[in-house]
């Protein structure tokens, strides 16, 4: 009997779990009742074959650009890839250009949800060689200096944080119940210097169909704090930055704004010792603002967020509404809320932007990934069935891998982060639904100071990243927003010039 016609047959030779159960079941009811006893170690070879075989197969094609498997996709998915690939070799090196036929080699190196999206025949994901982004000398001294101190108090909070990393590496261990939130600290208090800026511009899109260039608007010249290039913000040509296939619903432009006023290792040589020298910088962590120029129906909306050194303490926010003509207080619930229709929310931005004890976390332990960090360009491409994929450089990345869990009432029951380990920026961001279905997958590209071409007064010698673009597709409705960011750095403080 030709066993594997039937199988094909009966749609079970799909290298899926329920296909795998599939072909075991008839094994057992066909082959076992030929063969009473079958040596347990020619079933465990017929098993590891099938199981390679598996592994050496390409995703279905990612058609228009939202792979339809996405949407059962479970947090299981990804720690059960993260178990079977925690310790794979690559098998590409540094200056290698991978294409659709190299898929395979991806699959331990770019987590599921992403990696499925890049069958399509264009691929071309060029492989950069190791980069050191270590924060400056301020920031390493502050952790050498002060880390050691630094413990969690009874309700998770940080207890004699000074600056810098509040724990080291060797910390963050399986073993230990709370190195998620260990590592979730890490992250809130990741060297970004005193602050960054960028303007962005944010295309939603749905698969099917190709979209024309757009004309980018320059933003008034009165919106930024530094006045570091003010001219020439972004290149005429930056519509051009969007290729790939997508039908484009809508283009927001706008600007985003974040200071941090205390802790910053920079200024522990200040008088101020580490706090902004401005009225208040001992009670806040940060502030930041993000506001929204064009198109007309919405110029003028802005938001503010105000977070306080107290971790028991409600941020305050506020929007700003043109066509009320007045202020509105934003609640905690608002924030995990799409933004002006987009598939992000203020909780959203860099990976994570709530607050850390509001949330459970959990350490899954550490797994090197592919991520867009150190990029090509000063302003970045997509390609891609959507344009939702980064045209830029990947470099192979050891990351921390924690899930978040809500206290509270959220939009999202659980989310996935890749933390970059040597910066704690987050690479890769996943939210599942409330039925526990992934929601979103999200990709960060982020730009080092150092390799900065433009803008070189608000980034040279800063040695921190910031923000140059993130793609946010929703897999459950099949929809995308693109965000590059531009015209980035860290603001020269005009009292430090």
């Amino acid at each position: 009997m030709d066993q594997t016609a039937d199988v094909r047959q009966g749609n079970c030779w799909s290298i899926t779990r329920a296909a795998f159960g599939c072909l075991l079941r008839r094994i057992r009811s066909q082959l076992f009742s030929a063969i009473p006893v079958l040596p347990v170690a020619v079933l465990a070879i017929c098993i590891s074959g099938i199981l390679a075989y598996g592994q050496d197969q390409p995703p279905p094609s990612a058609g228009d650009g939202v792979p339809d498997q996405l949407k059962s996709y479970t947090l299981k998915n990804y720690t059960d890839w993260l178990k079977q690939y925690q310790d794979a070799k690559p098998e590409f090196k540094p200056g290698d250009t991978l294409t659709q036929k190299d898929i395979v080699k991806l699959r331990a190196f770019v987590p599921p949800g992403f990696y499925e999206m890049l069958n399509f025949p264009d691929l071309h994901m060029q492989i950069a060689p190791p980069e050191n982004m270590s924060p400056d000398q301020a920031y390493m001294n502050c952790t050498e200096k002060y880390s050691s101190q630094t413990r969690l108090g009874p309700r998770g909070e940080l207890v004699n944080y000074v600056c810098g990393q509040p724990f080291p590496l060797s910390q963050i261990r399986l073993d230990d119940s709370m190195a998620g939130l260990k590592e979730a600290w890490n992250y809130n208090w990741r060297p970004r210097a005193w602050g960054v800026r960028n303007l962005n511009t944010w295309v939603l899109v749905r698969p099917g169909g190709t979209h024309s260039t757009f004309e980018h608007t320059q933003p008034p010249t009165d919106w930024f704090v530094s006045p570091a290039d003010q001219t020439g913000y972004a290149p005429p040509e930056l519509g051009h930055y969007f290729g790939g296939g997508g039908n484009v619903e809508r283009i927001i432009e706008g600007i985003f704004q974040l200071f941090q006023y205390s802790h910053i290792a920079e200024f522990m040589d200040t008088p101020t010792k580490g706090y902004l020298p401005l009225p208040g910088a001992t009670d806040i962590e940060f502030k930041e603002w993000d506001g929204f120029y064009t198109p007309f129906d919405i110029r003028g909306t802005a938001f503010v967020q105000i977070r306080y050194l107290d971790p028991q303490r409600a941020d305050d926010s506020w929007a700003y509404i043109p066509v009320l003509r007045r202020v509105r207080r934003i609640s905690t619930e608002v924030k995990s809320d799409s933004l002006l229709g987009t598939d992000f929310t203020l909780d959203d931005f860099w990976g994570f932007n709530a607050r850390v004890l509001d949330w459970k976390w959990t350490f899954l332990g550490f797994k090197d990934i592919l991520g867009t960090i150190g990029i090509k360009e000063d302003f970045e491409h997509f390609y891609g069935p959507m344009g939702t994929i980064p045209d830029d450089l990947y470099r192979l990345r050891k990351t921390a891998v924690v899930v978040r869990e809500p206290k509270y009432r959220h939009t999202y029951s659980a989310a996935i982060m890749f933390i970059d380990t040597q910066t704690s920026y987050c690479l890769y961001h996943f939210p599942f639904d409330k039925a526990k279905h992934l929601w979103k997958t999200n990709i960060w590209q982020y730009r080092f100071s150092e390799d900065t071409t433009r803008f070189v007064r608000d980034n040279k010698g800063v040695r921190a990243l910031d923000f140059n673009g993130v793609v946010a597709v929703d897999v459950q409705n099949r929809h995308a927003t693109i965000i590059p960011g531009y015209a980035g750095g860290h603001p020269v403080l005009l009292f430090l010039s």
